[in-house]
């Protein structure tokens, strides 16, 4: 979403819009585990600054929204996960993606980093999932 005002179409004029449940004590700690790395991946590589985030019940019923910046999800993450490994391991992706693909073709590609034998999926798009998926592993750091 761009935000009122701004007349360029850069993308420090862009914001990012989140829900998260985080009701119990262990949704809180997924998202500082899990979700706040996620979201970070998403939005800090491409130069999108700040996030909202909506915090909802299991009902869906949204009960705050906070403000973030990327520098505000690293201290959230802090002792979870660090942005230097984060860029590493999404430098590492993008020159696996590109060695295994092939020009003109469309992929999915599914990643879960609560998995940690196989995280990695790229199946071509016209293929059934059943059918040649690729999968990869990465070294532990």
């Amino acid at each position: 979403c761009q935000l009122p005002g701004d007349q360029q179409d850069a993308l420090e004029n862009y914001v990012e819009f989140k829900t998260a449940i985080s009701e119990t004590d262990n949704q809180r700690v997924k998202f500082k585990k899990f979700k706040s790395r996620n979201i970070w991946a998403h939005c800090a590589p491409i130069g999108i600054d700040t996030v909202y985030i909506g915090h909802r019940t299991e009902e869906g019923d949204l009960k705050e929204i906070q403000k973030f910046t990327m520098k505000d999800l690293e201290k959230v993450g802090t002792n979870e996960w660090q942005p230097e490994c984060m860029l590493s391991f999404l430098k590492e992706l993008l020159c696996w993606v590109q060695d295994k693909t092939c020009n003109g073709m469309t992929y999915n590609l599914t990643y879960d980093g609560q998995v940690f034998n196989d995280p990695v999926r790229l199946v071509p798009e016209e293929q059934d999932d059943l059918v040649r998926i690729v999968k990869a592993s990465f070294p532990e750091e």
